[in-house]
């Protein structure tokens, strides 16, 4: 019964809280509240950008993506992730890389980190995941992905942003 009671307490303190963090900010003339840091008194600034920026010029910029790869170090993954037994060897690039997917996506919960690994190679995330931190983010399972796919000799690249 206790604990019933520590728990009603408890919620109505968290709305109690909440209702008097709304009323202070309607009396501060604010309606909404929000994490986020607000664009909208620069969103004139960005429409003068806008206008003057000129008219739109097509990229005219080339290149050319290679894939390099370390055979040595292609092995040594292979050998330390024994990738020969999660695909069939005759299998083709959506097999192999669906298989490489989920076994990345099954052992390795998704989850940022606290401390960031200092090295950023297969072997080395996948001891980080034993010694720091069982889990990491998306940058690192699709660098993790990239390199696996790497070394089973499919074509590869990750793609990542920065906030």
């Amino acid at each position: 019964m206790k604990k019933i009671l520590k728990v009603i307490w408890g919620i109505f303190a968290v709305i109690g809280i909440l209702f008097t963090v709304r009323v202070l900010f309607l009396l501060n003339g604010k309606t909404t509240i929000s994490i986020y840091p607000s664009t909208k008194g620069r969103f004139d600034e960005y429409v003068d950008l806008l206008r003057t920026s000129g008219p739109f010029a097509k990229d005219t910029a080339a290149f050319e993506m290679k894939i390099v790869q370390d055979p040595v170090r292609a092995k040594e993954i292979r050998d330390y992730f024994q990738l020969d037994k999660l695909y069939d060897a005759e299998a083709d690039t959506w097999t192999k890389a669906l298989a490489i997917g989920k076994y990345v996506a099954s052992n390795i919960p998704h989850d940022n980190q606290a401390i960031e690994p200092e090295h950023r190679n297969a072997i080395d995330l996948w001891e980080y995941t034993k010694d720091v931190a069982p889990a990491f983010n998306c940058r690192l399972h699709s660098i993790l992905t990239f390199e696996l796919m790497l070394a089973a000799g499919l074509d590869a690249r990750f793609v990542t942003c920065m906030p």
